[in-house]
C-alpha cells in the first residue's frame, strides 16, 4: 500500500485500540462456537440450549462486525484514493490477510494477528 510513516503509526494504532476492545469477545465467540459444536454432537440435542447459545453467538458476531465495519471504515479514511485502489485490488485478488477471496470471508477478518502494516502491507 506504500503506506507513509505517519499513516502506519496511524494504522497500528488503530489495529492495536481494534484488539484491545475486542480480543475477549472475540475469544468468547470462539468458546460459544465450541460449546455449540458439544450440544450437537451430544447423545442428546437439547434444543433449548442450543437455541439460547445461537442467540448468544448472533449478537457477539453482530456486535462484532460492526467493530470491524467501523475499524475498515477509520482505515480507509486515512489512505489516499490510489492506496484505497491498492487495498482494493489486494481484496479482489484474495490476499491472505485480506481473508482470501470474496464470499470466502472468515468469521472474524480481524483477529488478533490477522491485518498489521509489519506482517503484508
Amino acid at each position: 500500500l506504500k503506506l507513509t510513516d505517519e499513516q502506519t503509526n496511524q494504522l497500528i494504532k488503530l489495529l492495536d485500540e481494534y484488539i484491545e476492545k475486542n480480543a475477549t469477545a472475540e475469544a468468547q465467540l470462539k468458546a460459544a462456537y465450541e460449546d455449540v459444536r458439544k450440544l450437537l454432537f451430544a447423545d442428546d440435542v437439547d434444543m433449548k440450549a442450543v437455541n439460547t447459545l445461537l442467540e448468544k453467538i448472533g449478537k457477539m458476531d453482530s456486535q462484532l462486525w460492526h467493530a470491524y465495519a467501523q475499524q475498515l471504515h477509520d482505515i480507509k479514511a486515512m489512505l489516499t484514493p490510489e492506496q484505497k485502489q491498492s487495498l482494493k485490488s489486494l481484496w479482489e485478488d484474495g490476499h491472505p490477510w485480506m481473508g482470501g477471496k470474496p464470499g470466502n470471508m472468515p468469521n472474524m477478518p480481524m483477529s488478533p494477528g490477522t491485518m498489521h502494516p509489519n506482517r503484508g502491507m
